[in-house]
């Protein structure tokens, strides 16, 4: 096994769990923090909607992704 293919095995170990973490977490925690802010007058906004969507888009490409490079990626995009 070369080492290119130990890297990516080893990038899939080590993101895997705080993925399957913090994707979840993060999915829920948002549109709670949303609703219950004081400040935030209505949560209801077109920006958060698309915030939304961005965020379970990038959700998507993480369940999909097979290069480990994609992975770190999409992990740095969605923190």
């Amino acid at each position: 096994m070369d080492d290119e293919n130990r890297y990516e095995l080893h990038v899939r170990r080590v993101l895997r769990t705080p993925l399957l973490v913090l994707q979840p977490l993060m999915l829920v925690m948002w549109p709670l923090s949303l609703l219950s802010n004081p400040l935030i007058g209505s949560p209801y906004k077109p920006r958060y909607f698309a915030v939304m969507l961005l965020l379970l888009a990038v959700s998507a490409l993480l369940s999909v992704v097979r290069s480990a490079r994609l992975m770190s990626l999409a992990f740095t995009c969605n923190i």
